[in-house]
């Protein structure tokens, strides 16, 4: 009967200590992957914190001198003169050519209507320009305000609008590559 009692109790000992190891062993699995975790999520500190390292590390250098931003307000000054000041649609495709490149010049004679173009004139009443900040040097963008009088079939019509224009330097003069035209809504 005692050895009955003994091999009992040594029967509950180990499966007590079954238990434990068990329970060890989960709690350790638990932990394993939380440290796992907590390392991928130091390792993404760890590469954003080095990407702002070298972004604080770099030197802001102004990307275009004060004669280049002198030369491209002339420029868009000469443009947009070009676009709102013109006799007939003619004119000022002829006018607006040294100012665009190819590819930009292109675009705007496909996009031209059918309807007789030779009764419409513009004057520019108004221009002002905003020079974007430019992180490029061969690439820059000029917000312009426009007041102009639009005038087709001898109906004038007073226009206000926004015109940014992205300008390249493409052999080594500033051009027009894109225009955004944003008629101007007053509430």
């Amino acid at each position: 009967m005692k050895r009955k009692v003994m091999i009992a109790v040594a029967i509950v000992l180990v499966l007590f200590l079954i238990s434990r190891l068990i329970s060890v062993t989960n709690s350790n699995e638990a932990l394993l992957v939380s440290n796992q975790q907590i390392e991928k999520e130091k390792q993404a500190k760890e590469r954003e914190l080095k990407k702002l390292r070298s972004l604080a590390n770099t030197k802001e250098e102004p990307t275009i001198t004060l004669d280049e931003m002198k030369t491209i307000k002339d420029i868009n000054y000469q443009l947009m003169e070009a676009l709102f000041a013109y006799e007939s649609l003619d004119e000022r495709d002829k006018q607006v050519t040294p100012y665009v490149i190819e590819e930009t010049k292109n675009n705007m004679t496909r996009f031209k209507s059918d309807y007789d173009q030779n009764d419409t004139s513009s004057l520019l009443l108004s221009s002002e320009a905003f020079v974007a900040k430019s992180f490029n040097s061969n690439e820059i963008n000029v917000i312009n305000d426009v007041v102009s009088e639009l005038t087709f079939n001898k109906e004038a019509q007073k226009q206000h609008m926004y015109v940014k224009v992205k300008y390249v330097k493409d052999i080594g003069q500033w051009q027009a590559k894109s225009f955004n035209f944003s008629k101007y809504v007053e509430d």
